[in-house]
């Protein structure tokens, strides 16, 4: 008896969703907020343009953006986590050109 209670508990928890929490859910919105507009930001200033490494990158994290999108009402903490990942490379990108060596004149 006790084995199939443990296999019927066990399946529920399987298929049931996993617990979410509004401020999971309040972070993960946020952060999506912030994503974008550095997105749309990097976009506007030409960071999709088409046979560069740059702009690559740039497709690559749009991709990465809008699974985000898809997944946030479902999976809040994976969303947050892809989230930061994406604004951490949007960082990256961002700060790039401030650590170009230029050419001493």
């Amino acid at each position: 008896m006790r084995v199939v209670e443990c296999l019927l508990v066990a399946a529920h928890i399987t298929s049931s969703d996993p617990l979410r929490g509004v401020h999971l859910a309040g972070l993960s919105a946020e952060l999506l907020l912030e994503a974008e507009h550095r997105y749309d930001r990097e976009v506007l200033q030409g960071g999709l343009e088409s046979n560069t490494d740059l702009g690559a990158a740039m497709r690559l994290l749009g991709r990465r953006l809008q699974r985000a999108r898809e997944i946030i009402g479902d999976e809040p903490g994976s969303a947050t986590a892809l989230l930061l990942s994406i604004l951490l490379e949007l960082d990256g990108l961002a700060a790039a050109p401030q650590y170009v060596e230029r050419p001493s004149l």
